[in-house]
């Protein structure tokens, strides 16, 4: 929280999918690379963001289909149909997050995902306006 805070549940849970991680993973377990990925990644979701009304990390817009993880529990992951999981995690009651991740995603050992496709998508901002660019995450 010292070196990186405010990107919230939401963020944390997609983030952590989209470059790989188990929930389960310790923070100091990382290198240096895995964390410059993080925050890189997690500013490119921010920056995507932040002028949409709603959230998107799948670069669907449509209601229910935003969210890689995120309040997914139970259903089939989008990109391999695994059922995806739910947990409480936190070093104590007062700590805990409610955590999110398909178990079958990450490879084993490596904590990233086996293929990870950033596509970059021009929409209008308004009808006549100027194109703005978007990124929408996809895992293939």
């Amino acid at each position: 929280q010292r070196n990186l805070a405010g990107l919230g549940n939401e963020y944390a849970n997609e983030l952590l999918f989209v470059r790989g991680i188990l929930p389960t993973r310790p923070a100091n377990d990382l290198d240096g690379a895995h964390i410059a990925g993080l925050i890189d990644t997690a500013a490119r979701m921010i920056r995507a963001n932040r002028d949409r009304s709603g959230r998107t990390f799948t670069g669907d817009t449509r209601p229910g289909q935003q969210d890689w993880v995120y309040r997914r529990g139970g259903k089939p992951c989008r990109r391999c149909g695994t059922l995806i999981q739910r947990s409480d995690l936190g070093a104590t009651e007062t700590s805990e997050r409610i955590v999110f991740w398909c178990p079958a995603c990450p490879p084993a050992g490596t904590g990233r995902l086996s293929a990870l496709m950033i596509a970059v998508v021009t929409v209008p901002s308004s009808p006549g306006g100027e194109p703005m660019a978007t990124t929408a995450w996809r895992c293939t």
